[in-house]
């Protein structure tokens, strides 16, 4: 995999590669999501401010350009050539690139598709995959799915409660409490832990039934578009689906517990829907598409399905209660697909042929 490879525009106007150590410390920060980091290099102290790709001297305030080295000398035409000794996929752009080695570089576990093996099927609303070996699929996620996380959450916030009650409540009771302000004190005291205790239970609370009245919005609506069908249903997602080469259509992503469904908008002019059996799924690769971080689904019967900008109402709501926790939407799509998809079949198909793994993302 390509090392992090940071570097910092001199006064002489010459890139100055940072120590590995440094390189790897932004990289991981701009992973994370960060904007500014502090570092120090020859025993000076910097701020670099990764939106702004500079870094200021604390000594001086002088600021200096800084640039991932790694995603500028990528080449605008790959054509499956080897660039620092890792395999790169065909067509990139330069920007779609650079896009996919600052998302998730070295560890995407992507593998080479060439866009020469995406082609429209007879009709032209949809793509076929005819390469001759599927990808691999990537590792298993670990984490739990989103709604356990919450619910998880929940409980040991509820325990934390529990646990502070007990502790208030084995406090002595203070026996030289005999003046007004003592007195006053305790019963602020007292106050303060009343409140805490009905805050924090009645948060979990209004959390919870905000989920649970989101997701059975999405489930009616689901449920309207799919008349018939069975499943349990498990989460709703907006996302845009590229149904061709060079064609996108918004509508609504479901995950059930034995299907992939998609369902247009009615902005979006056309009545598309579709759904593909979680058992049929070979492959779901993390890419970038046309600018944009993208699933892209292998299916047995040769189908390429891509997806991306997905969007919960159930995200946007509690990032203002949770913050990042959670992770982004496109986090949350995977880690459903992935669990609800292991659950389904055996991974990886022991009946087909797939290529090897390697490290950067496909198109």
């Amino acid at each position: 995999p390509l090392q992090p490879n940071w570097a910092w525009k001199t006064q002489k106007g010459e890139w100055q590669p940072y120590p590995p150590e440094v390189s790897g410390r932004l990289h991981t920060a701009k992973l994370a999501g960060q904007s500014k980091v502090s570092i120090r290099v020859d025993s000076e102290s910097y701020i670099v401010d990764l939106a702004l790709m500079q870094q200021t001297d604390l000594t001086n305030s002088e600021s200096q350009p800084i640039r991932d080295s790694n995603a500028l000398e990528l080449p605008t035409n790959l054509n499956g050539v080897t660039v620092f000794g890792t395999p790169l996929a065909c067509g990139l752009t330069e920007h779609e690139a650079a896009l996919g080695v600052c998302y998730n570089p070295s560890s995407a576990y992507c593998t080479v598709v060439s866009p020469l093996d995406i082609l429209p099927d007879a009709d032209g609303d949809k793509l076929l995959y005819e390469g001759t070996m599927f990808p691999h699929p990537l590792p298993a996620v670990t984490d739990p799915r989103p709604d356990e996380f919450f619910e998880q959450v929940d409980r040991e916030r509820l325990e934390l409660l529990a646990t502070k009650n007990l502790l208030h409540k084995s406090k002595p009771a203070s026996t030289s409490a005999t003046t007004l302000r003592a007195k006053m004190d305790g019963f602020v005291a007292e106050l303060s832990h009343m409140l805490d205790q009905n805050l924090g239970k009645g948060s979990s609370k209004i959390e919870r039934k905000a989920r649970e009245a989101l997701n059975d919005k999405d489930e009616a609506l689901f449920r309207k578009g799919f008349m018939g069908l069975t499943d349990e249903f498990v989460i709703g997602f907006d996302c845009l689906y590229l149904s061709g080469l060079d064609t996108v259509i918004k509508g609504k992503l479901y995950l059930t517990t034995n299907h992939l469904l998609f369902q247009a908008s009615a902005s979006a002019g056309k009545d598309l829907r579709f759904g593909v059996p979680l058992p049929e799924i070979i492959s779901i690769q993390k890419a970038v598409a046309m600018g944009h971080a993208a699933l892209q689904l292998f299916t047995l019967t040769r189908g390429f399905f891509q997806f991306q900008e997905f969007r919960d109402v159930f995200g946007d709501f509690f990032k203002h209660t949770r913050g990042t926790s959670s992770g982004t939407a496109f986090d949350r799509v995977y880690n459903y697909l992935d669990h609800l998809w292991r659950s389904s079949t055996v991974v990886p198909n022991p009946t087909v042929q797939f290529l090897p793994l390697c490290t950067l993302f496909v198109n």
